[in-house]
């Protein structure tokens, strides 16, 4: 067993899943977005004939229970994303997003905080093209539900009397193209599966205390605030606390 020291070290470890999560995609280009508020729900995207409005950043949405909104952006590849494999990364404020296409449902977002623990958001961002073509154009649309006022009544949330959100109102940021940053995602993943094998495995496995050992380490190599380090000094501890990540899987598979 370990002591409250130890239990802390590893609860702020398990914190630096959310605090390294916002530099997992690099943000390349911002879309000109519209919004719509349809007077009843459908299944399509709504045509261009329908009212559409500038969706302006910091603007609000939802204020009604069951609220919902459109958002459509428009989007031709630069040529010098030629290649890239590029993400779209939505800040619409919804509980939930189905994203379009082209017109066709192509997935779902699941970016509000307040919805789902940062853990248990899984969809934060999905990707528009796995190999990008200079020129080709796509149009990106965004069914966005506000959600209910009362916990349990959404996926992965926990039912309970008390009333959420404590701002009802969505509050609409920006659609966004992304691009992953591959050594902070190959770092989160490897992190979050030696914080799982040390959460799961009985105590008398040594492969726990081996990743309790390691989750020390990483403590001491990877600055909890990178914003108030220079980016090559958190750069270079991701780095390093990558390496040793990937050690510890290797030696512990098959």
């Amino acid at each position: 067993m370990i002591d409250k020291f130890g239990e802390n070290t590893v609860l702020k470890v398990k914190k630096m899943l959310e605090t390294y999560s916002k530099y997992a995609y690099v943000i390349l280009d911002s879309l000109a977005t519209e919004y719509h508020i349809p007077n009843k729900p459908g299944n399509s995207v709504p045509p261009a004939s329908e009212s559409w409005n500038t969706a302006e950043k910091g603007m609000f949405w939802g204020e009604n229970e069951l609220a919902y909104a459109w958002f459509r952006s428009f989007y031709t590849v630069p040529s010098e994303y030629d290649g890239k494999t590029l993400y779209l990364l939505p800040k619409t404020g919804a509980a939930e997003a189905l994203f379009f296409i082209n017109g066709r449902p192509s997935g779902l977002f699941d970016s509000n905080s307040e919805v789902c623990k940062p853990e248990e958001r899984l969809h934060l961002v999905q990707p528009l093209t796995l190999r990008a073509k200079a020129g080709e154009g796509f149009e990106i649309a965004l069914e966005a539900y506000g959600g209910r006022t009362l916990k349990g009544f959404a996926p992965m949330v926990e039912f309970s009397n008390d009333f959420y959100p404590l701002e009802r109102r969505r509050r609409f940021e920006g659609i966004f193209i992304a691009e992953k940053n591959e050594v902070i995602g190959s770092f989160l993943l490897k992190l979050r599966t030696v914080v799982q094998l040390y959460e799961n495995l009985e105590d008398n496995n040594r492969v726990k205390w081996d990743a309790y050992n390691l989750l020390c380490d990483i403590f001491r190599i990877v600055p909890q605030i990178p914003e108030e380090t220079d980016f090559e000094i958190w750069n270079s501890a991701v780095l390093e606390a990558e390496r040793l990540l990937c050690g510890f899987i290797s030696d512990n598979s098959g």
